[in-house]
This record gives C-alpha cells, sequence and structure tokens, in this order.
C-alpha cells in the first residue's frame, strides 16, 4: 500500500526531480491532483511514468496544469489509466509545448477518434518524438485517418503501435497515404531494428503498399482511392 502522504512530500522536497515512476502506485485522480500540486513548477522533469493507474480525466485535468511548465519532458507514460477523449483533448493543450518529447504512451485509454483528432493536432509538431503507443484507444478508422498527417511530420519516430484498435482496411488506407513516414520505416526496420504495429490484419496491407512504393508503383493505393471516389461524389 503506498503512502501518499509521504509520497507527496518527498516529491515537494525534490525541486531538482528528473525521474519519477509511479507506475501500478494505486493512483486515483484525487490523487493524481495531490500529485500534480507537488510538481507544479518542477521544469527539471524528464521522465514521467504513470502507467496502469486509474487516473481518470479528473486526475488528467490537475496534471497538465502541473506539467505546462515540463520543457524538457522526454518520457509520458499514462498507459491503462481510464482516460477517455476528454481527458486527451486536455493532454492535448500540454504536449505541444513538450517540445523535448521522445516517448508518449497513451495504450489502453478510450480517447475513440475524437480524442485522436485534437492529440493529432499537436503530435505532428513533437519533432523530437520516437515512440508512439495508441494501442488499445479504440481510434478505429477515423482515427486513422485524423493521425495519419502528424505521424508523416514525426521524422525521427521509430517505433508506432496502433495494435487493437479494429483499424480495418479504408484506416490502413489513410495510413498509407502517409507512405513517406512508412517507407523511412520500412527502411529504418532493415537498418535500426525500429518496427510498426498495426494489427494482424493490416500491417500486410500497409507494407505492401511500402513496397509497390518502392518498385516506382502505388498501384495498390491508387486502387482504394478509385474505389472511394464515387462514394465521395
Amino acid at each position: 500500500m503506498v503512502n501518499w502522504s509521504k509520497v507527496a512530500g518527498v516529491v515537494g522536497k525534490m525541486k531538482n526531480l528528473v525521474h519519477l515512476d509511479l507506475r501500478h502506485a494505486q493512483l486515483c485522480s484525487k490523487r493524481a491532483a495531490t500529485l500534480a500540486k507537488e510538481l507544479d513548477g518542477c521544469n527539471t522533469l524528464h521522465h514521467l511514468e504513470l502507467s496502469f493507474n486509474n487516473i481518470q480525466d479528473e486526475g488528467m485535468q490537475a496534471l497538465t496544469w502541473a506539467l505546462r511548465n515540463c520543457s524538457k519532458l522526454q518520457h509520458l507514460g499514462l498507459a491503462n489509466n481510464g482516460i477517455s477523449n476528454e481527458g486527451a483533448s486536455v493532454l492535448s493543450h500540454v504536449i505541444g509545448s513538450c517540445h523535448s518529447l521522445k516517448h508518449l504512451n497513451l495504450e489502453w485509454n478510450t480517447i475513440l477518434a475524437q480524442g485522436a483528432e485534437v492529440l493529432s493536432n499537436k503530435i505532428g509538431q513533437l519533432k523530437d518524438l520516437e515512440y508512439l503507443n495508441l494501442g488499445g484507444c479504440s481510434i478505429e478508422d477515423d482515427g486513422s485517418a485524423m493521425l495519419a498527417p502528424a505521424i508523416s511530420c514525426c521524422t525521427k519516430l521509430k517505433e508506432l503501435h496502433l495494435q487493437h484498435n479494429n483499424i480495418r482496411s479504408h484506416g490502413a488506407w489513410w495510413l498509407s497515404e502517409a507512405r513517406q513516414f512508412i517507407l523511412s520505416q520500412a527502411h529504418q526496420l532493415r537498418n535500426t531494428r525500429s518496427s510498426i504495429h498495426v494489427s494482424d490484419t493490416v500491417v500486410p496491407h500497409i507494407l505492401s503498399v511500402a513496397a509497390s512504393e518502392e518498385r516506382g508503383s502505388f498501384r495498390e493505393a491508387e486502387h482504394h482511392q478509385s474505389q472511394r471516389q464515387p462514394a465521395d461524389e
């Protein structure tokens, strides 16, 4: 059992705090608010890992206020915290100012396509982002469409997780539109062990698109586009 009065007191005294890992710490929204008060003004923080707690949207509101000045933050872990699309919207207001962010994990939060849309507006600004995990976030095809342009802007991205999101052919087509990103990752996969994790049904489609582009063709994506045009009209 975590003694939160002691934790808050210790964190509050560490004015040059760099690394804080509170995974599986029984952190609820009320405790997250207490932690946020102690973190407020801590501009030395590089690593904040809070995955596998129960922060929820209320706690996310408090934490984002505390993180607004954490310009040096490189790692933010919030997996499996009961965060919805509303919490994702709140988070989007602060991650844009975290220009050094390299690792963002929101796995197993129900942010939906709406949350993916608001996050995508900021994710595209994270030029140093290397790891993005939105697996199990229920973003589906529409969320994939929102994320694709942002992903293509993250030129340093080495690892992308979108599995368990019910992404089908339509979502795969949108991801393939970010083909320059996918191609760069395909090359890095051979050279630096980078990886893309989408889903068992989508990965073969994406890799085949990348391969066809590499041969100077993009017939598969064009085929999908031609199928969509009558519906768009």
